[in-house]
């Protein structure tokens, strides 16, 4: 973009922002303003880390609504911001704590700004980067991206030392409002990819399965439909019946995928779900699946992507815990079951299905795809139960589903029959499919593969 064009978006910001109030309406720019900034500020702070003694630098400030909060606890406060208006506002209202605040002419991005480097603890911005473009806008300088374009940009950013970076992002039932936390990391601390993670039985990603089966019910034995759309109608309402919902509850389902369950969850037994998932991808499907359902359910739902299925909670936290084909993606199951304990109320179920190693020696083609092809962490079935057990988990009841899988497997291979499509690439991913799908029902067979549900209680 040229300098010209700078020059034109930076103005037509400014103007547009020096023509607003100061005021919460203007800064949300959205009448509902008030009911949303109670909503989401002592939800957004309890995102950040500790800030105690830090350094902080608030970008797009505004007239200080997170400035206040945050200046509270850390050691100094930048407050940055275009509109001259809105920084004498922060000032007037935040704490009288060392703070600077500062007005920029020009771009409120760091290139204009003067930090020695290593020097700031914290970046914050709240609804900054949608005015950062690179296309001249007309009117309200606003522009919504995805989600997956701010965990894209976020993670391509080449950080010193060979560093790098994973992103942590949190969605709760309103289209536009996305949290993100990135933390800067290096060497073992570095996730080989989350964001892109799809599944691990499948070496294809849930959009190619989903135009292979010509919709979005890719099923169980796809690993994407039990953590995102329905296997069947008749799962879900077997499997939750077991679970004792009621309206009001609040429910943890790990390992989310593309939101169907928690959709399933939230709309036939009015309960809260906490969706969470390895993969930036599914969190994405999940948050545009969600903005087409009914408010009421859209507003039972809250979805987060996170590198390690780490979920952030207080202690008994959570009535139900649920996760489908999620735990064989997670090498330190025990750290997992531990993590699980410690969100569930005393009393509280949990339960999960899952893919384990059968009771058969595996063959080399099933260690091949399971090692190389499509890696994951495959554990027999007294293996799970043990570690629910040494998590502290009683009453662990392990119920073999092989049977449903090898059904549902043959119910898609029947389904393959008649959604091959026209171009090279559709008849390549429909055959690498079927393939697949006819080796894991003769794994499943063979005794190599099982599915499993686990029922816990605490």
């Amino acid at each position: 973009m040229s300098d010209r064009v700078d020059e034109v978006l930076l103005q037509r910001r400014k103007v547009f922002w020096d023509q607003q109030e100061p005021s919460l309406q203007a800064m949300i720019q959205t009448v509902s303003s008030d009911g949303l900034a109670d909503d989401d500020a002592d939800e957004i702070m309890a995102y950040l880390p500790d800030l105690t003694g830090k350094r902080v630098v608030d970008l797009a400030a505004g007239i200080g609504r997170f400035t206040t909060r945050m200046a509270k606890v850390a050691r100094h406060v930048t407050a940055v911001d275009v509109a001259q208006a809105f920084i004498m506002e922060n000032r007037l209202a935040s704490p009288s704590t060392v703070h600077d605040f500062f007005t920029l002419k020009s771009d409120i991005t760091f290139p204009s700004l003067d930090f020695p480097a290593g020097s700031l603890d914290l970046v914050f911005s709240n609804w900054l980067l949608k005015y950062l473009s690179t296309e001249e806008l007309n009117g309200n300088p606003t522009m919504y991206r995805s989600s997956r374009y701010y965990c894209d940009k976020l993670t391509a950013i080449p950080a010193q030392d060979d560093e790098s970076a994973f992103t942590l992002v949190r969605y709760q039932n309103a289209p536009n409002q996305v949290c993100f936390l990135a933390k800067v990391c290096g060497g073992d601390g570095i996730p080989q990819e989350p964001q892109k993670q799809q599944c691990r039985l499948s070496p294809l990603n849930a959009a190619a399965l989903q135009k292979v089966f010509k919709g979005p019910c890719v099923t169980v034995g796809g690993d994407v439909s039990t953590r995102g759309e329905v296997t069947t109608v008749s799962h879900h309402q077997d499997f939750c019946a077991r679970l004792g919902l009621g309206p009001g509850q609040r429910v943890l389902d790990v390992g989310c995928g593309m939101g169907g369950s928690a959709t399933f969850m939230a709309r036939h037994y009015g309960v809260h779900v906490h969706g969470v998932d390895l993969s930036s991808d599914m969190i994405h499907e999940a948050i545009e699946r969600q903005v087409q359902v009914d408010e009421e359910v859209r507003k039972k739902l809250h979805f987060e992507m996170s590198p390690d299925l780490a979920v952030d909670c207080d202690i008994n936290t959570y009535d139900v815990i649920h996760s489908r084909e999620t735990c064989h993606n997670v090498s330190e199951k025990q750290h997992l079951f531990d993590k699980l304990l410690r969100c569930v109320k005393p009393g509280g179920t949990v339960f999960i299905t899952d893919y384990c190693l059968g009771s058969s020696p595996p063959s080399q083609p099933f260690l091949a795809h399971t090692h190389d092809i499509a890696p994951c962490y495959l554990e027999t079935v007294d293996s799970y139960s043990e570690k629910m057990r040494m998590a502290g988990f009683k009453g662990v009841v392990a119920k073999d589903l092989s049977q449903e899988l090898i059904k549902a497997l043959q119910d898609e291979l029947s389904i393959l029959v008649t959604t091959c499509g026209d171009t090279d690439e559709d008849k390549m991913n429909h055959s690498q499919v079927t393939a697949l799908w006819n080796s894991k029902l003769q794994w499943v067979k063979d005794g190599y593969l099982t599915w499993s549900s686990f029922m816990l209680t605490k």
